[in-house]
């Protein structure tokens, strides 16, 4: 025998993998019992000889609907039947890898189109009920289980690296292993109900971890920085005070975190009461126009002289995409809008200004997102 499975819906129908033999070569099949084992089918998956079941789950809205995967030597095969184990259709052929062994089966209660499949390989998703296939994880899977309850959240054993748990269904993965003594599990269970997970380990016994007591924090960048703790998800006890610190690349600035924290706080301190997320966002700094100068001047006339005011500024070579310059002119307490220009015009003489008066310009560089920049702001009397 290499896996069993229960119909939650149905505690009465029992579906097993394993192996039977004819013709002097094992193959991958299916038994099944109606009656809580009391008597059991047979139905011979895959017809490679040298084949062994190791996994098998079923679509817990439909168990017309069985999975079941192994190996016949050199690969891994996974199977499908829609009709109660009458006949099979193989999946991912080629998917696995070359002398992999699957080891691990799970469909998603809440959408039964996404299966994952745990194989010595790695780990794999599909969408689409085994349509096609994204390998979600690098270690060698030997059990998954989904929370029922939290489908969202997976726990997956491997066979030597211990235990790692998703709340993102297995987008991304965070190994927990303190207290574990042994990282060779070969399978595990878990009971949300109670708030316990169960890991077997290689000679080292069954151990457990409370997962009621822990909290989960994911934390995630926009692109310009990154994180201290880097962006993943990690596994806290309940009230541990966690600190992130945003950290941006150069010409970026960190703006603000958004999720379970908001604000511009950094580093950030949050107290773990239940799962957590927070995004640390950065934004392109525009760069105030270099070298903003100022001068004013004069054209005598025979009558009358008319005041000119010559301002003259420069591309700052570390701004990106700008399309227009914007130059404001100071009005009272406030900048009012003086005039627009595009990235190729770097003057302007603001003419009819008074001899003696004083003028404070500021001009901003703008974007094509559109959005304006830092500023410069000059003087003239």
């Amino acid at each position: 025998m290499g896996d069993l499975t229960v119909n939650p819906a149905n505690t009465s129908h029992i579906f097993v993998a394993g192996e039977t033999y004819s013709g002097g070569a094992s193959r991958i099949s299916l038994f099944k019992s109606s009656n809580g084992g009391t008597s059991w089918t047979t139905s011979i998956v895959s017809s490679a000889a040298g084949g062994v079941g190791q996994a098998v789950a079923i679509n817990p809205l439909n168990e017309q609907v069985i999975y079941v995967g192994g190996q016949a030597s050199p690969q891994a095969l996974l199977y499908v039947s829609t009709n109660g184990g009458s006949s099979w259709t193989q999946l991912a052929a080629g998917v696995f890898g070359t002398y992999a062994n699957i080891r691990a089966i799970a469909v998603d209660p809440v959408q039964p189109s996404r299966i994952f499949v745990g194989a010595s390989s790695g780990l794999y998703r599909s969408e689409n009920s085994g349509a096609s296939w994204t390998k979600t994880g690098n270690f060698a899977v030997s059990g998954i289980r989904i929370n029922k309850n939290a489908a969202n959240e997976i726990w997956a054993s491997a066979s030597s690296s211990g235990m790692s748990f998703s709340n993102n269904r297995g987008a991304s993965w965070t190994a927990i292993n303190d207290g574990l003594e042994v990282l060779q599990v070969n399978g595990l269970d878990w009971s949300p109900a109670v708030g316990m997970v169960y890991a077997a380990t290689t000679s080292g016994g069954v151990f457990r971890r409370s997962t009621s007591s822990q909290a989960f924090l994911t934390i995630s960048a926009t692109s310009g920085g990154t994180t201290t703790p880097a962006p993943g998800t990690y596994a806290h006890s309940l009230g541990t005070v966690v600190t992130v610190t945003a950290t941006p690349v150069a010409h970026y600035r960190f703006i603000g975190w958004t999720g379970d924290a908001t604000g511009t706080a950094n580093p950030l301190s949050l107290t773990m009461t239940g799962n957590k997320s927070v995004t640390a966002k950065f934004q392109r700094i525009i760069y105030p126009p270099a070298n903003f100068t100022g001068i004013k001047k004069v054209n005598r006339g025979v009558l009358v002289s008319e005041y000119i005011n010559v301002l003259k500024w420069e591309a700052h070579p570390n701004n990106v995409n700008i399309i227009k310059y914007r130059l404001y002119l100071q009005s009272g307490t406030t900048f009012q809008l003086l005039a627009e220009f595009d990235p190729a015009t770097l003057e302007y003489r603001h003419k009819g200004v008074s001899k003696d008066g004083a003028y404070t310009y500021m001009i901003r560089a703008v974007n094509n997102e559109p959005r304006e920049g830092d500023s410069a702001t000059i003087t003239i009397r």
